[in-house]
């Protein structure tokens, strides 16, 4: 597959087989969500400088390092269900404020969160191993943020390539893909606290649901492995 450049050398390889939908319109749309839009639509910083990049074997290595969720909703009282704005964070917390890189894993469905009351982000669900989906990951394309805003240029390059590489656009339900993709993976920390994990309207397919409301939010690169 031809690559295509795009800021931070984002490459990636994905085939999804699925009813057409415009890519053009896709890869400019604005994040269109109101929870916790800064962090959702910015490269985690420490300041002004962009917080270093922590590596990680695999997915496996990431989950076990990161903090229980029960332990985050304690500590962060604005970061539990219902919490109505503008009591939830709208900064990163301090365990947020982390950009990781995830040598290896494997893309294992996606989905486009468009409609009426869709954010505009593409969830990629991320797995441990191709076949055994029982540790996986949430991790999200940012909808853009406004143009002013200076991730703006990077968030954009990767909803494009995204799109580019794709051979038609993500639905508004989970695909499975097949095969899945084999990546390395780059994005900031980022804590949902909106929603649970693991029930059957949390994020994630039925056969490959985060256990965790963890998230790399928002993906910044992305590069396909052989």
């Amino acid at each position: 597959m031809k690559a295509i450049a795009a800021p931070l050398g984002v490459l990636l390889a994905v085939g999804f087989c699925v009813q057409y939908v415009p890519a053009a319109s896709l890869a400019t749309e604005r994040f269109a969500g109101d929870y916790r839009a800064i962090p959702k639509t910015t490269i985690a910083r420490n300041g002004t400088k962009t917080a270093s990049v922590k590596q990680y074997k695999d997915l496996h290595s990431l989950l076990v390092a990161l903090p229980k969720d029960a332990t985050m909703r304690s500590k962060y009282p604005g970061l539990r269900r219902g919490v109505k704005k503008p009591h939830w964070p709208s900064q990163r917390e301090l365990e947020e404020i982390r950009n990781v890189r995830i040598k290896s894993c494997w893309i294992v469905s996606a989905k486009h969160e468009g409609g009426a009351t869709g954010d505009r982000d593409f969830h990629v669900i991320v797995s441990t191993s191709p076949t055994n989906f029982s540790e996986v990951m949430n991790a999200e394309i940012s909808g853009l943020p406004p143009a002013s805003r200076p991730d703006f240029n990077t968030l954009k390059g990767v909803r494009a390539v995204f799109l580019s590489l794709a051979t038609n656009a993500p639905t508004s339900s989970f695909l499975h893909l097949r095969p899945p993709k084999h990546v390395v993976l780059e994005g900031s920390l980022y804590f949902d606290g909106a929603h649970g994990a693991g029930g059957k309207s949390d994020p994630g397919p039925a056969w490959a649901k985060p256990q965790s409301v963890w998230e790399i939010h928002p993906i910044y690169k992305i590069t396909s492995l052989p």
